[in-house]
């Protein structure tokens, strides 16, 4: 329900706030002590603020011994600041070291055989063991060590196992911060760069144990700067003020800083999907840039996807060029489309109620694709969108639920394919998946949009044990008696997602010709039945 005269942007703000919120509960902190840990974090990071200059940050951490860096793990964003600092600190002087987490340091003479070029990158996570004591994408971490590694700039490990320190926060940060000591004392004259979990950012964490650990040897404290990163209430209130997409940086009351690579949502999306092993489309490339939302990045990577489902289709790609992508960092989007990529209020609502639920949506009249989530699954599903919309030359139409179900459902199956293409480790929902979701959702499990996932899901049920008993369903025998359009486009996806991986298994058994699933992308959708017919047409091929 909008609050009335509320502004899209407004309410685009208040639904992002709510989902990053959802997101950050789902991701849940363990433990008692942890949650401790994060409210020491906010209220260290809770101060007035300044919006200053990245050049400004470049200043202060050339006049500090240790630049500490608060890194975000499943967040590639967040690895790529040390690089953007670091790129800065170069140009005046090569005394840099780079200190990480990421491995530990037992592991210091694998990680410097790497460094020589004595062990490649395979036989360097097999021998640091990095899935089982580190195990966060290699993509990302990789993407640092190659930065400092071609640069000659040496990379000194600091995380210390759980078999000596438990689980225990503050005895890492101790030993953390003793191998820090020894670094400085080793080389009076480098600046350190310090990626840590932001987490141990908190003045009483790991900067005061360092500073600690030299008083107790008779040293001073060093100069120091502390970057926290993509603070959460540092972006709500820029945002409060429209300046969240033209500042990146800014000075804490303390002198210390934060730097905004992306959005509170997309930073806790970021650990969801990594959780599910999904790849993340870059929100930069390079480093002299920081992301924006007039950067063609999105557009670039959303046209290599579309030139590999083209060649898996075996079709040119010369018709799909004209596409627009947009993400949910643009919170203005929405009034600031003008000519043909205005939308209509229609469109308008189909963006909105997709932004809300953390999906995302092709709109197929002014061709814009709208990624609510940066996976790889979503970019994929939505520029299989694009093609199939093209190639039939279709524009939605209005219809009841029951009458679009079949349609919509042909439509997910083929945005699913076109998923996995990409990824062809993607399975869909199996009548396990449903019952596990069911039983969570009926002890209490939150989810805001309960009543409409238990009615998806129980017709899903119904669906596959009709599927599994030899016969083949019509819309009205396994949907609710009240149906509505988010209970039979919630359907209409997890059956399309069904029918994709079936047609998906058929072809690689050969079962269906690849020509075959081409004119499927070609097939209108708008001539009365269409969907039905296909729907079951294509249950006959694949042996339903």
């Amino acid at each position: 329900m909008n609050p009335q005269n509320e502004s899209t942007r407004a309410r685009l703000l208040r639904i992002q706030k709510d989902l990053a919120e959802h997101a950050h509960q789902e991701i849940n902190w363990n433990s008692e002590h942890l949650k401790e840990i994060e409210k020491r974090y906010l209220d260290c990071t809770s101060q007035p603020f300044e919006p200053v200059r990245f050049s400004d940050l470049v200043e202060s951490a050339l006049h500090s011994r240790i630049v500490y860096v608060g890194d975000y793990h499943t967040l590639r964003e967040s690895q790529k600041t040390p690089l953007r600092l670091a790129n800065q600190i170069l140009k005046n002087t090569n005394q840099l070291i780079f200190c990480t987490e990421a491995f530990h340091i037992d592991d210091q003479p694998s990680l410097q055989s790497w460094l020589n070029d004595e062990i490649d990158d395979q036989e360097l996570l097999l021998k640091t063991e990095w899935n089982s004591k580190w195990g966060f994408p290699w993509r990302n971490f990789g993407m640092q060590m190659q930065f400092f590694k071609e640069r000659s700039i040496p990379i000194m490990a600091l995380n210390s196992s759980e078999k000596i320190v438990g689980k225990s926060f503050a005895a890492r940060d101790r030993i953390a911060a003793m191998r820090i000591v020894e670094i400085l004392r080793e080389n009076p004259e480098s600046i350190l760069i310090v990626s840590f979990g932001d987490l141990h950012m908190a003045h009483d964490h790991l900067p005061s144990e360092v500073d600690r650990v030299l008083t107790s040897i008779g040293e001073n404290p060093k100069p120091s700067t502390i970057l926290f990163q993509n603070v959460d209430e540092v972006y709500w209130r820029l945002a409060d003020t429209g300046l969240e997409q033209t500042v990146t940086t800014v000075r804490l009351q303390d002198g210390n800083y934060c730097f905004l690579g992306t959005t509170p949502l997309v930073k806790f999306q970021s650990a969801l999907n990594w959780y599910s092993n999904e790849m993340e489309l870059e929100e930069s490339l390079g480093l002299d840039q920081p992301p924006t939302i007039s950067s063609s990045v999105m557009n670039d990577q959303i046209w290599l996807i579309i030139e590999a489902i083209s060649d898996f289709l075996e079709v040119s790609t010369e018709k799909f060029q004209d596409f627009s992508v947009y993400t949910n960092r643009n919170l203005d989007l929405l009034d600031h489309l003008t000519g043909d990529r205005k939308l209509t209020a229609a469109e308008v609502q189909i963006v909105q109620d997709q932004f809300e639920r953390e999906e995302s949506c092709y709109l197929p009249r002014p061709r814009i694709i709208f990624l609510g989530n940066l996976s790889m699954r979503h970019a994929a599903e939505e520029a299989a969108h694009h093609i199939n919309f093209v190639l039939s030359g279709d524009l939605p139409t209005a219809k009841a639920p029951i009458a679009s179900f079949y349609e919509t459902t042909i439509r997910e199956c083929l945005g699913y394919l076109g998923t996995k293409v990409m990824d062809h480790t993607r399975k869909p929902i199996t009548l396990e998946d449903i019952d596990r979701v069911l039983e969570d959702l009926e002890s209490g499990y939150s989810h805001p949009f309960h009543a409409e996932t238990r009615e998806s899901l129980l017709a899903t049920r119904r669906f596959l044990s009709a599927i599994s008993s030899g016969s083949v369903p019509v819309a009205e025998e396994f949907l609710p008696e009240k149906v509505n359009q988010e209970i039979s486009s919630g359907v209409a996806h997890l059956v399309g997602y069904l029918l994709g991986d079936w047609i998906y298994n058929a072809l690689l058994e050969g079962v269906i010709e690849p020509s075959e699933v081409r004119n499927l992308y070609s097939e209108s959708l708008n001539v009365e039945d269409s969907g039905s017919r296909l729907f079951g047409t294509w249950l006959t091929k694949v042996g339903l």
